[in-house]
C-alpha cells in the first residue's frame, strides 16, 4: 500500500522547471533535418546543416544543449560506415549547471534555424561510405514561459568520403 501511494505521489509531481504535460500529448511543435553534399573529401572539412523548423504559431526557444546549435560538447551524432561500424566521438564532453539565457536560442513561429557543424572536428573519417544520424535526446525548449521537451524525429543523411 505504501509503494503504491509512494508511486502515485511520485506521478502527479511535475518535473523540476518544466511542464507536467506528457510529450506524447504536446503537438509536434518542432521538426528538425538533415543535410549534407553527398560527395565529401577527406582533406576538407565535412559539413552538415542541421535545421529545426518550428511548426507552431508562436515563437519556441530551444535549449541549445546537446544539439549541433552548440556545437562539439557531447557526442551528437552516431556515424556508420558501409561495414555498419560506429565512428567514435572524439570530441569534448562538457558537464554543465543550471541552464541560462544565453543557451537558448529562439525560433519565431513558423519559421526556421539552421547552423552547419564540422563533423571532422570531432570524427576521425577515412575514405568510405557513411551513414549519418543525430542521436535522439529531447530538446528542451519553452513557449509562453512554460517549459517543456519534445523529441525532434530527423532523417539520416550518406556520404561518401573520397
Amino acid at each position: 500500500m505504501k509503494v503504491k501511494i509512494l508511486c502515485l505521489l511520485l506521478m502527479l509531481l511535475p518535473t523540476a522547471s518544466f511542464a507536467s504535460t506528457p510529450n506524447h500529448i504536446m503537438p509536434k511543435m518542432l521538426k528538425c533535418e538533415l543535410k549534407i553534399e553527398p560527395q565529401q573529401y577527406i582533406a576538407q572539412a565535412i559539413l552538415l546543416d542541421f535545421t529545426i523548423h518550428n511548426t507552431s504559431a508562436k515563437p519556441i526557444s530551444i535549449l541549445t544543449w546537446y544539439t549541433p546549435f552548440e556545437g562539439f560538447f557531447s557526442n551528437l551524432f552516431k556515424i556508420t560506415n558501409k561495414a555498419n561500424l560506429t565512428l567514435e566521438y572524439q570530441g569534448p564532453m562538457v558537464k554543465r549547471s543550471t541552464p541560462q539565457i544565453d543557451d537558448f536560442v529562439t525560433i519565431n513561429a513558423n519559421s526556421s534555424l539552421t547552423t552547419q557543424i564540422d563533423l571532422a572536428q570531432a570524427y576521425e573519417f577515412k575514405k568510405d561510405d557513411y551513414v549519418i544520424a543525430l542521436i535522439t535526446k529531447p530538446i528542451a525548449h519553452k513557449v509562453n514561459n512554460v517549459f517543456n521537451s519534445s523529441i525532434c524525429h530527423v532523417n539520416s543523411v550518406s556520404i561518401k568520403i573520397e
